[in-house]
């Protein structure tokens, strides 16, 4: 998908953004977000830091809302090693992602859905019906589903997971992430419960 597609362009000369953006299908999809927690942990408690290299690594393959996603993850994760307030994260790392994403708004549909006691069924559907592209991949509808897990679970590691990976789609990726996020708030004892 978008490896072979970014590949593809190396070969063909270009070079980053347009490696990531020419002629990529996949584009918007979960291939860079779910490498957000290696600048997180390498710039722990700097997010300007895990911002410039989530950034960086993204438009390699990605482009648009996918760089975004890999951005907001990096940054959330970033400052989750010096922060427990979940919320606080997201607004956090939202501030770092351009108030026209579409993935900004779907996690602040999520958080909205999630204050307003929604139940997470009635959520998924909504979020289904605006953001499925048809695509398994795409992030937009993955990233709302990996906030939704980690929110809806109240902060348990293992019904984050299940939470985010029983939304479906890109499963392998939402409680990847889902699980780093609980992970890196709440430790090593967070894990072995």
């Amino acid at each position: 998908d978008e490896y072979g597609i970014a590949k593809a362009n190396i070969e063909r000369g270009l070079r980053p953004p347009l490696t990531g953006s020419f002629n990529n299908y996949f584009s918007e999809c979960m291939g860079c977000p779910i490498r957000s927690e290696i600048w997180a942990v390498v710039a722990a408690g700097m997010p300007d830091t895990a911002a410039y290299y989530a950034m960086i690594d993204g438009i390699v393959d990605h482009a648009g809302e996918s760089v975004y996603s890999e951005i907001f993850f990096a940054v959330l994760e970033s400052v989750a090693f010096e922060e427990s307030d979940i919320l606080a994260l997201i607004r956090k790392a939202l501030a770092y992602v351009p108030e026209s994403s579409e993935m900004r708004q779907a996690v602040e549909e999520t958080v909205a859905a999630w204050q307003a006691h929604v139940p997470l069924a009635e959520l998924r559907e909504t979020l289904v019906k605006k953001y499925d592209r048809g695509n398994f991949t795409h992030c937009v509808l993955n990233i709302a589903f990996t906030i939704a897990g980690v929110l809806y679970s109240e902060g348990d590691f293992l019904k984050s997971i299940i939470y985010s990976v029983n939304l479906g789609y890109d499963t392998d990726c939402t409680g990847a992430t889902a699980g780093a996020i609980i992970g890196i708030l709440d430790g090593g004892d967070a894990v072995i419960r």
